[in-house]
């Protein structure tokens, strides 16, 4: 019986080779398609999810009376819920690699000695003892609980021991951390995995923080004041979260700090931190939930779009089926004999299908790995859910694609088919159109989704965001000896042809994150926060930056220490509630820092265009937390200048590696999620139009097969070749103009709602709704057009013959 069943199907799928071929092409590209969005989910929902009791894992947001949850919290924060609550097994606090980067040196070896390996880090944190137990990292050498526990020991991840030691055993040796500090090996971990939301090459102890950072930090290990860690904590097991944040208020009235009386927590669980976080920044590529709704829907749409066209050309042939259909019942065939028939060739295509997407996939996961940014791999999948995923999509194919032919056509009757055909053929004809409808409407959704998604990156990409990020590099400076040998550094760059000027910063535009609290004596019962940058006197000027009012910062040298200078922009004066004539001369207390205002300048955008302009103080402290040089140069050669300025760089300051990068990556960084999402609209996009044209051509070609007569009665009577294209492209040109009529007003919805979420967007514009409709519709004419001007070249003679 099963033999006779694949036999049928096998002699069906030979007879209509072409239509065999459509359907089989069409549902590879589409499950194609599903399988890569598919595995970029998968990898975006598996973040942290490795790490063994990520349940019980939070990071801690800090919320005051002036922000909604900042990422940088106290240092006195972990050891108070330790001690604290009960419910708190341990907790870690990371310091981040602040400075964007750290030399780091093989201990003993002199710079530029033939073996010299120094190298800018940008994963060196500083950790509390109990990360190994928060996080569950192995250690493969060394012990856990005392590989941390003194000051200026550190622990390395698999590679990085092979970077700097290659097979040599690394415990007990030492680097030197930015030409200045020595750390002694003490352990090696496992490297972080890529689905990780930070990542870490060097952990070192955190009880090396006074030192590190000097004598001013001396007796300051536990201060509300001092925020600049991310703190985790582990509950027990069992442990009520609910509990925890109950506790929280009598917690914080039983410390010292009077500012800390009104603050609060938000707990982010650590498997949602990267899809669910509300912080914009996280120094590395953060997801959005968001996208991965919209990616999950996308890939359903494309899988529909490749089911519905085995339909389409299902329905397309159901007169000669139903005929089939008609004479196997009238010898016996049951409704379940014609149902496995039909289902089995169904999964005979299907199973076709799979292989060659398989196939195509492992040609296109490089492309799609560089497009991404991922490491996408068909690995992922071999496991039981993945399996188990492709087992369950296999089946589902089966039966949406088979269910037409399987339950509509089984279930017709001998005489309706036998005697005439025309029931058959008017149902069928019905379910063509329909199909045909939903098929283009979902592309036409696709189409101008995408076009949304690609017109508000070009926005992005030219917005005005208040100063001018073309020609700007950054060089990371944040070491001792790099800082006393500045103002050499920038006295021979300015000779170079091409640098136009400099300016020194603790934090660049687009990755900004410091908040400094200050006082003003007009307003002595408020506290004011602001987002800061400690600069010099050429930075509005490099920048562009349009002042209001006012001078910008005034030149300083080391002895001028007395009096601070700050610049505020106009919406820190709005906040503050003053209006920009008066905010000038007015004093402020930022963090101990004494001073005037001295100009007011312009709003600029130091984060992505999704939140609105925030306050900015500007204030300078001559070689004081600098940590990167902004260097304008005139973009006429801009690789003759990089390479002049190295040659500076390794003569001034020969233990820093030379490390440039430009100020609009950096901006174009912030908005990683929506250029991959742009990426991915695109690719699908064009695959649904791909296989949405597929099924057409089958379709057009069936419609020139059934009227071949009628064509060869309209060329004997002098019908042209481009009236009958015109002729058989009419009726499918009016079913993609239905379509268009449903997908607009549904693809509006959905770029209004994906648009609001940018505090600064462009418009929906008519013109894209346009162009997608034209672009769908010449698309599907050029299609019906080539294989109906094939049609109708035709001699009439071959097809009259008979007649």
């Amino acid at each position: 019986m099963w033999k006779n069943y694949l036999l049928t199907a096998w002699r069906n799928m030979k007879k209509y080779r072409f239509y065999t071929f459509i359907n089989i092409i069409g549902l590879a590209l589409g499950i194609a398609s599903c399988i890569v969005i598919a595995l970029f989910i998968q990898d975006e929902l598996s973040y942290d999810r490795y790490i063994a009791k990520a349940d019980r894992i939070y990071r801690i947001l800090w919320k005051t009376n002036w922000n909604e949850g900042q990422l940088y919290t106290p240092n006195i924060l972990a050891p108070t819920f330790r001690r604290e609550m009960l419910e708190v097994e341990t907790a870690v606090r990371l310091h981040p690699p602040f400075g964007g980067a750290s030399i780091v040196a093989v201990s003993g070896r002199a710079p530029g000695a033939s073996d010299d390996r120094r190298f800018l880090e940008k994963g060196f944190y500083l950790a509390d003892s109990t990360i190994f137990d928060v996080f569950s990292i192995p250690l493969i050498a060394g012990e856990a609980k005392s590989a941390l526990n003194r000051p200026f020991t550190v622990v390395l991840t698999e590679s990085t021991a092979k970077k700097y030691f290659g097979l040599e055993n690394p415990i007990g040796k030492s680097i030197t951390i930015n030409n200045r500090w020595e750390y002694q090996i003490t352990g090696i971990v496992r490297d972080m995995p890529k689905n990780s939301h930070f990542h870490a090459d060097f952990f070192g102890s955190l009880t090396s923080h006074v030192s590190y950072w000097g004598e001013f930090y001396k007796n300051r290990h536990e201060l509300w004041g001092e925020s600049n860690f991310f703190t985790y904590i582990l509950l027990r097991e069992g442990a009520n979260l609910e509990s925890v944040k109950n506790r929280v208020p009598s917690m914080m009235k039983r410390q010292n700090d009077s500012r800390v009386h009104t603050s609060s927590f938000v707990f982010e669980p650590l498997p949602d931190i990267h899809l669910h976080s509300p912080r914009s920044i996280e120094g590395e590529y953060k997801g959005d939930i968001f996208y991965v709704y919209i990616f999950s829907c996308m890939a359903v749409l494309v899988f529909v779009i490749a089911c519905f066209n085995y339909m389409n050309l299902t329905t397309a042939r159901a007169i000669r089926r139903s005929r089939e259909v008609g004479v196997r019942k009238s010898i016996g065939a049951t409704f379940q004999h014609l149902a496995t028939q039909f289902y089995i060739e169904s999964a005979l295509v299907t199973t076709a299908a799979f292989l060659i997407a398989l196939f195509v996939i492992e040609l296109l996961l490089p492309f799609a790995t560089s497009l991404l940014g991922k490491e996408l791999s068909l690995r992922l999948l071999m496991n039981p859910i993945g399996l188990g995923s492709l087992a369950v999509a296999w089946i589902l194919t089966v039966i949406l694609a088979g269910s037409y032919p399987a339950l509509f056509l089984s279930a017709i009757k001998p005489t309706e088919v036998l005697v005439t055909a025309r029931k058959a053929r008017g149902g069928a004809a019905f379910i063509r159109r329909v199909l045909v409808v939903a098929q283009f409407a979902v592309t036409v959704f696709l189409l101008i989704a995408a076009f949304v998604v690609r017109n508000q990156l070009d926005f992005i990409s030219t917005y005005n965001m208040g100063f001018a990020k073309k020609h700007t590099l950054i060089l990371p400076i944040g070491d001792r000896t790099t800082i006393q040998n500045l103002g050499t550094l920038k006295a021979e760059f300015a000779q170079i042809t091409g640098v136009k000027s400099m300016s020194a910063v603790t934090e660049p535009p687009g990755n900004v994150s410091g908040g400094y609290s200050f006082t003003t004596p007009t307003k002595p019962n408020q506290e004011f926060v602001m987002t800061a940058i400690s600069t010099d006197e050429a930075f509005t000027r490099l920048l562009e930056i349009k002042m209001l009012a006012g001078t910008t910062l005034p030149v300083r040298n080391e002895q001028d220490s007395t009096v601070s200078y700050f610049v505020m922009n106009a919406a820190g004066v709005r906040s503050i509630g003053w209006t920009i004539e008066e905010a000038l001369q007015k004093e402020i207390n930022l963090n101990g820092r004494k001073g005037r205002i001295v100009g007011v300048m312009d709003d600029i955008h130091i984060g992505s265009l999704h939140s609105t302009i925030e306050p900015l103080i500007l204030f300078s402290e001559p070689r004081k937390n600098l940590n990167e040089l902004l260097v304008k140069i005139d973009g006429a050669n801009v690789a003759a200048s990089i390479s002049a300025m190295k040659t500076v760089w390794n003569r001034v300051v020969p233990h820093r590696p030379f490390d440039v990068r430009f100020l609009d990556d950096d901006i174009d960084a912030l908005y990683r999620s929506e250029q991959r999402m742009g990426t991915l609209f695109t690719v699908a996009t064009g695959m649904a139009l791909v296989v949405a044209c597929l099924g057409l051509l089958g379709l057009v070609a069936f419609a020139a097969e059934a009227r071949a007569k009628e064509i060869g009665v309209r060329k004997v009577l002098g019908a042209t070749p481009q009236s009958i294209v015109m002729l058989l492209a009419k009726d499918f040109l009016r079913l993609v103009a239905i379509a268009f009529v449903i997908a607009a007003p549904v693809s509006w919805y959905a770029a209004h709602r994906w648009l609001e979420s940018f505090a600064y967007r462009t418009g929906i514009n008519v013109w894209l709704f346009a162009l997608a409709g034209a672009l769908t519709a010449l698309v599907a004419f050029v299609t019906v057009a080539l294989q109906a001007y094939q049609a109708a070249s035709v001699n009439p003679v071959e097809t009259l013959r008979s007649e």
